[in-house]
């Protein structure tokens, strides 16, 4: 495995290449003997630390899972998969009948709008 020429992208990934076709090479096969991509998270929290003074520190042991250091790849169909699901969780968090019906139990503070899905935002297909 050897370093690609243009290995820095934005100070926060080392891209080493290696003999594996990917374009070619399903991704559970990827998953299991791809290296590439590997992310140096020291070097990514101290660059987001860096460019977000407002953020609070990123503490790596509180947050030791929030990024990972290598690639994972998704084929096609499971992506999709999981955009329909996504797109599934919208349709129905903005279904007037349920909001109503959440709303009917819900405490004052949740009804409030903020303008964003945000709170939906976090699907996680792991």
């Amino acid at each position: 495995m050897s370093l690609h020429p243009e290995s820095k992208i934005f100070g926060l990934m080392q891209i080493p290449t290696c003999d594996i076709d990917c374009a070619d090479t399903d991704p559970e096969a990827l998953n299991r003997r791809c290296g590439c991509a590997v992310v140096d998270i020291n070097q990514l929290r101290h660059t987001l630390e860096a460019a977000l003074p407002g953020l609070d520190a990123i503490d790596p042991v509180r947050h030791a899972h929030l990024f990972s250091p290598y690639a994972l790849f998704v084929d096609r169909g499971a992506l999709d998969a999981m955009g329909s699901v996504a797109a599934a969780v919208f349709r129905v968090a903005r279904h007037p009948r349920y909001v109503e019906h959440v709303l009917r139990h819900a405490p004052e503070i949740a009804r409030h709008d903020p303008g964003s899905a945000g709170g939906v935002l976090g699907l996680d297909f792991g």
